[in-house]
């Protein structure tokens, strides 16, 4: 039975031109690599230690040193710099990187992210106009996008590029959230808690639950709503307790 159904499965891929029997072989390298990686942080979980960023950073440098077209070993220091709150040399190698895989799009997410976190939203911008880009179909980009536009204050930019993630994905929690924030901040309080209910609606984590009912509770204020503001804030602080106990 183990045998027939190998050569099924060798005869799909096959026939479909699926993956290429040295691809999967690097898949299963890969694989190994994400299950040590897993491994090793829940070991430092439960010996109760954190990363030590030094050392990442000085195992990358080596691995740059040893070869110098290593988009992955500038990933992996770039993320090391950031943790360590050093945004300028994250996103220098951020760049780096990009520089050898410039059609890696989390790449530029990764960078956009930190200019936002720098306040340079047009360089943030930039690097979502790239991925959208690169991949046009990524919801992902245009509600990333749009984030941006609203915290320079262009809501109408900013509800627009949250209603095209929308229209691609229309179960991105996410995107209603952000169109949520633009609608509030142009004044709209109704449509700001419409669509916090859609993103209540859409969402699977229990941490952005938390989130998405603290903030509809704060909404429910501006418009004097006390007994659902009371309602939703419980709620939020409920799921606050439960996400802080480690619940899944």
């Amino acid at each position: 039975m183990k045998g027939a159904f190998c050569r099924g499965l060798r005869t799909k891929v096959n026939r479909q031109d699926m993956v290429s029997f040295p691809r999967l072989y690097e898949m299963k390298n890969i694989i190994f690599s994400l299950a040590l990686t897993l491994v090793i942080a829940l070991s430092l979980m439960v010996a109760g230690c954190s990363p030590n960023y030094d050392h990442i950073i000085a195992d990358s440098t080596k691995a740059i040193e040893k070869n110098p077209d290593d988009a992955d070993a500038y990933r992996e220091r770039a993320s090391a710099w950031e943790e360590k709150g050093d945004f300028d040399q994250a996103i220098a190698d951020y760049s780096k990187a990009i520089e050898l895989d410039q059609r890696d799009v989390n790449l530029y997410y990764l960078r956009s992210y930190l200019y936002s976190e720098k306040g340079d939203y047009d360089q943030a911008i930039a690097d979502c106009n790239k991925a959208i880009e690169i991949n046009p179909d990524d919801a992902k980009a245009y509600y990333f996008r749009g984030n941006l536009y609203r915290k320079k204050g262009d809501y109408d930019q900013a509800i627009k590029d949250c209603t095209k993630a929308i229209k691609i994905d229309r179960d991105d929690a996410i995107a209603y959230y952000f169109r949520a924030r633009a609608w509030e901040e142009k004044g709209n309080l109704d449509k700001a808690i419409k669509d916090c209910g859609k993103a209540l609606e859409k969402n699977r984590q229990v941490w952005l639950d938390a989130i998405l009912y603290k903030y509809r509770a704060g909404l429910w204020l501006k418009k004097g709503k006390d007994r659902r503001y009371k309602e939703d804030l419980a709620k939020a602080q409920e799921l606050s307790d439960y996400v802080d106990e480690g619940k899944p």
